[in-house]
């Protein structure tokens, strides 16, 4: 494990979370909602600091337009998440579209409209 790795996990007390979701009786989520919930409530403050830090040590490419797919693609179930993470640049940059990804967006709601028009006419 690189450094910086290490680092976020300390940071976030991971194992604090590993022993919340590692209970025997984890299968019932409504017994761990409550400990999740405080945990990232007292993680929330160093999340966004984190997440920065832990992206700008990372030297793949690949990490990161991964992330960026993940979050653009799963923005709806990662809502709450998302909110603890305000204030972070590197998830701000994964939620931005591009001119590419406009592009796209604009292509696939341009060929929709037409199957649409052309099934009314």
């Amino acid at each position: 494990m690189k450094h910086y790795e290490e680092g976020f996990l300390d940071i976030l007390k991971i194992k604090e979370l590993d022993a919340i979701l590692q209970q025997e009786r984890s299968v019932r989520t409504y017994e761990i909602a409550a400990p999740l919930w405080d945990y990232l409530r007292r993680i929330a403050n160093v999340l966004p600091r984190a997440l920065d830090e832990a992206f700008a040590a990372c030297d793949n490419r690949a990490v990161s337009s991964y992330c960026r797919t993940y979050v653009r693609r799963n923005r709806e179930e990662l809502g709450g998440l998302l909110k603890l993470a305000d204030g972070s640049k590197a998830v701000a940059d994964f939620q931005r579209f591009g001119i590419y990804q406009r592009l796209k967006s604009f292509y696939v709601q341009r060929s929709a409209w037409r199957r649409r028009l052309r099934g009314r006419f």
